[in-house]
């Protein structure tokens, strides 16, 4: 009479083929998910970036200015502004970025040729264009 089912050394040796199958494909899955990730936070840098350069066109006169062409603008006053929308979420780990702790910070190469860093607002000190006292 014969038994119907699986052997021990049957069920092990497919839990072992399966496991090797994870090691080998787990970790190309892994870096394609972080990948994805940075693609995402480049694309809310973009967000803040053309946000930033919006508000420079409409407020650039009026707005502080460090080292004569460089614009640092906090990520609340774009809030504030109605050009970004509260709360803002980091793209790479989902946690919520201090609105007031970072700064966009624009610099004017040439006439339409500009570069945005995201940066601590305590680096980007806001001076005044003009010679005013406070």
């Amino acid at each position: 009479m014969k038994r119907k089912g699986f052997t021990l050394v049957e069920l092990i040796g497919v839990v072992v083929l399966l496991g090797l199958i994870a090691i080998v494909a787990l970790p190309p899955i892994l870096n394609q998910l972080n990948n994805s990730k940075d693609k995402l936070s480049a694309a809310t840098l973009k967000v803040f970036s053309a946000a930033t350069e919006e508000f420079v066109d409409e407020h650039g006169i009026d707005y502080p200015i460090k080292d004569g062409n460089v614009y640092c603008i906090t990520l609340k006053t774009l809030v504030d502004y109605g050009k970004l929308k509260s709360p803002l979420l980091d793209a790479s780990s989902g946690d919520t970025i201090d609105e007031e702790a970072k700064s966009m910070k624009m610099t004017i190469i040439s006439f339409n040729n500009y570069t945005y860093d995201l940066v601590d607002t305590k680096d980007c000190t806001e001076v005044r264009q003009d010679n005013e006292s406070a």
